[in-house]
């Protein structure tokens, strides 16, 4: 039987694991020039007719990402996966700075780059190169209505036939229609959702936990770190029951 001990009787060190250097074809974030530390979504549902333009139905809000830097030269741009169905209208970073309070949030320019039929890349440009280590966050304010990753019933489409019913769907590579993200297996995070919904609807999610706070609020929290295609959300008349003793 082969063994791996050097001349001192010592074992090898390990070799990397192939997956930390592969490229992801699938995505068009830079993964690879930050660390994700959590995911923070603060959403709202609007139920209202199909299509464009104010009233629409839609999911609504911020994303913040908590992110630390990797690269030794400093990274200068942050890109994530996202989708033309994501409208995005402001883009602000957190540097930690010194003393009390939170730091103040500056505005980043951002653009859009096309990549392939399913999804296109979110571009951040970061004021000043982020070296490694540092920790910042990125605030996305945006919009998704129709789209693949959202996916929306009409009333007379459910089991009660009274009111619409919305769920996400991301797998293997529609969140970033959900949500800017490092849309990729590779990345893992913790994350937690604050969604805000109409009178008489519930929200649920892929969580560990969640809480309802006030009469039309839901927190969640997922305390495991996840790929983001886990990311869950669904939102409408729902009952719920118990079916064993988990």
């Amino acid at each position: 039987m082969a063994s791996d001990a050097g001349p001192s009787g010592s074992s090898a060190a390990p070799r990397p694991l192939h997956s930390a250097q592969a490229v992801d074809v699938a995505s068009a974030s830079n993964f690879r020039a930050f660390e994700m530390l959590h995911l923070h979504l603060d959403l709202r549902a609007e139920f209202g007719p199909p299509g464009p333009g104010p009233g629409s139905r839609a999911l609504s809000g911020t994303a913040v990402l908590d992110l630390r830097g990797l690269l030794p030269q400093g990274a200068t741009e942050l890109r994530l996966d996202a989708h033309p169905c994501l409208e995005v209208t402001a883009a602000t970073l957190r540097r930690p700075r010194p003393g009390p309070g939170e730091p103040p949030a500056e505005p980043a320019p951002f653009h859009a780059q096309p990549f392939a039929h399913y999804g296109q890349a979110l571009c951040v440009a970061l004021p000043r190169p982020c070296p490694p280590g540092e920790r910042f966050q990125v605030l996305l304010t945006y919009r998704v209505g129709e789209g693949p990753g959202v996916c929306w019933l009409a009333p007379e489409q459910t089991a009660g036939k009274e009111k619409p019913f919305v769920y996400t769907q991301g797998q293997a590579v529609l969140n970033r229609a959900f949500f800017p993200c490092f849309d990729t297996p590779a990345v893992k995070c913790r994350y937690s959702a604050l969604v805000e919904v109409p009178d008489g609807f519930t929200a649920v999610m892929s969580a560990s936990t969640w809480e309802k706070r006030g009469p039309n609020k839901f927190f969640f929290q997922m305390c495991q770190p996840i790929p983001s295609y886990l990311i869950a959300l669904a939102i409408g008349d729902l009952v719920s029951a118990e079916v064993g003793p988990r």
